[in-house]
């Protein structure tokens, strides 16, 4: 071993400490401090640091400014958060959300509402470690921004960095999955997939096909706003396509 600084760590090149790097940040809400707990152990099991709080108000005060990699939400005996609520944390932390209940009665609900994962209350802890660790991983094979970083096409840039979409001024954040399912239509621009095909080109075995048309349903409705020159269409019979007026996604500058 090479010499040391004071403190007994191993100096760099330049004479600095290295940096360890930065571990997931998992904010977790759950009313129960039991629960909150318990939850607050798996994710460190599953390689996270968690972020803890007993209502939704208190979670966005607690990200303020730093925000987080994943959202853990546990619904207590008041019953379910509700649509509105789950929107509002996905569009403030625009990471994944797992949800834990005790009923599967609101699924629908949540799904459309932004939640990825839903799992069984009182849960098991190798579930919920398998599930953190499935919405933290990289970018599925299939995705044409597998490699690059960057890719700019007829005015609009995405941002693989930062799973944004951006057209002008404007810009919009993306889920993990939402970004993948947008990336593999991209790759395949002006081609249609059908939907058994986009969940595995896109998502591997980690979605449904029904958790599909609410993935197409969420990025309509985020991309929108942003009047992008291309639409997200789809045609009985033939499936999905990510539709380019005049132009493939071949013409794309990556970098």
């Amino acid at each position: 071993m090479g010499p040391t600084a004071q403190g007994g760590i191993p100096d760099t090149a330049e004479g600095q400490a290295e940096a360890l790097p930065r571990r997931p940040r998992a904010l977790i809400i759950e009313p129960d401090p039991d629960y909150r707990s318990v939850i607050a152990h798996v994710a460190v099991l599953a390689g996270c640091d968690p972020i803890t709080s007993a209502d939704m108000a208190g979670a966005l005060v607690e990200i303020d400014g730093e925000g987080c990699d994943l959202v853990i939400i546990g619904v207590g005996p008041s019953g379910h958060p509700g649509a509105e609520a789950l929107s509002q944390i996905r569009d403030a932390v625009q990471a994944p959300i797992i949800l834990l209940d005790e009923s599967y009665e609101e699924a629908r609900t949540s799904f459309e509402a932004g939640v990825d994962q839903i799992l069984p209350k009182p849960f098991v802890p190798g579930a919920l470690i398998g599930a953190i660790t499935s919405e933290l991983r990289t970018a599925a094979p299939g995705s044409v921004l597998e490699v690059a970083k960057r890719i700019e096409l007829e005015g609009v840039t995405f941002d693989a960095v930062r799973r944004r979409v951006v057209v002008g001024e404007r810009s919009v954040g993306l889920t993990r999955r939402e970004w993948e399912l947008l990336t593999f239509l991209l790759g395949r621009a002006n081609q249609y997939a059908r939907a058994e095909e986009l969940v595995t080109g896109a998502w591997g075995d980690q979605a449904s096909v029904e958790q599909l048309r609410t993935y197409v349903t969420r990025l309509r409705r985020k991309l929108k706003p942003l009047r992008p020159p291309f639409d997200l269409i789809s045609q009985p019979g033939l499936g999905y396509s990510l539709a380019l007026a005049g132009l493939g996604a071949d013409q794309a500058t990556a970098n």
